[in-house]
C-alpha cells in the first residue's frame, strides 16, 4: 500500500526544518543558461530547509486562500510571486509561528542542499547527476511521468539529506538576484579561497530559480547546478517555493 507523509502545515512545519550542517563545496557547473560558471568555492554556515517545498495546505493556512491551478493540500503552492511570498507569506507565517528567521533560501544554500551537503558523496566530485540519484524518474515528477500537472509531494526518493523534491515538481525560488557575472565576480574576489554566505548581487531585474519542474523535459533543467530566472512578480502554475532559516545555533 503506498504510504502518503503526513501533508506540510503549521502543525508539524518545524518537525519538517531539516538542519544543514555547514560546510565548504565547489559550487557552480553546467547549467542552462550558461553563466553558473566559472565553479567557485562556497562556505556556508549552518542553516535549515524544509524537507519540502511549501505545500497548498500551509499556504491556506497562513494566507487563509487557494492560489494553486492545480488544487490539493498535498501539492506544492504555485501561481504565487517572489513579492508575494516576501511582502505577505514570510511575514504572516512569521507572526502565526513567533519564528523571525523563516525565509527563502539563498542560491548557494539550495544548490549545497541539493547536492547533498557534506553528507554528499558528490564532494568528492564523485556527484548524482540530479537531486539524490542519477536516475531522474526515482527522484523527479516531470514531463514524462507527471501527467501534466503538480504531484503530491514526498512520493520520490529523496536526497541522502531527506529533502523531497529538489529535482522536479516544480521550480524553487531562491532569494537571490540573478546577474550573469556574479559567479566570476565571486571568483575574483576570492580566489581559490571559499566565499563565506553569498547572498546575490545587491539588486538586479529576475530572481534565481532553482530545480527543473513538471512541465519539462530537457534534463539539464535538473541538475543541482543549473539555474533559471523569474521576475519577482512573475506567477505560474510550474513555480513555488521551499521554506529556509538560519540555524539559532
Amino acid at each position: 500500500m503506498l504510504h502518503l507523509p503526513e501533508t506540510l502545515c503549521l502543525a508539524n512545519l518545524e518537525e519538517n526544518m531539516i538542519h544543514i550542517p555547514g560546510g565548504t563545496f565547489m559550487m557552480g557547473g553546467e547549467s542552462f543558461k550558461n553563466d553558473a560558471l566559472p565553479e567557485h568555492l562556497v562556505s556556508l554556515d549552518d542553516f535549515y530547509l524544509c524537507r519540502f517545498p511549501v505545500s497548498q495546505k500551509l499556504w491556506e493556512e497562513v494566507m487563509g486562500e487557494k492560489p494553486s491551478w492545480y488544487q490539493n493540500p498535498r501539492r506544492p503552492v504555485e501561481q504565487i510571486s517572489w513579492n508575494w511570498i516576501t511582502n505577505k507569506f514570510l511575514p504572516a507565517l512569521r507572526n502565526k509561528t513567533g519564528i523571525e528567521d523563516y525565509r527563502l533560501p539563498t542560491e548557494a544554500q539550495w544548490e549545497y542542499a541539493a547536492r547533498g551537503g557534506e553528507k554528499g558523496v558528490w564532494i568528492n566530485r564523485d556527484s548524482f547527476e540530479f537531486s539524490g540519484s542519477n536516475d531522474l524518474k526515482e527522484v523527479a515528477w516531470y514531463k514524462k511521468n507527471s501527467l501534466q500537472e503538480t504531484q503530491s509531494m514526498g512520493l520520490k526518493r529523496p536526497n541522502v539529506l531527506g529533502l523531497y523534491g529538489m529535482s522536479g515538481n516544480v521550480w524553487e525560488r531562491c532569494q537571490d538576484w540573478h546577474d550573469p557575472n556574479y559567479y566570476r565576480t565571486l571568483k575574483d574576489q576570492h580566489g581559490e579561497n571559499p566565499a563565506r554566505n553569498p547572498a546575490g548581487p545587491k539588486d538586479g531585474w529576475d530572481k534565481v530559480v532553482r530545480g527543473g519542474a513538471w512541465l519539462s523535459d530537457n534534463l539539464g533543467y535538473f541538475r543541482p547546478s543549473n539555474h533559471l530566472l523569474s521576475h519577482p512578480a512573475d506567477r505560474y502554475d510550474s513555480l513555488g517555493f521551499r521554506l529556509s532559516r538560519y540555524s539559532p545555533t
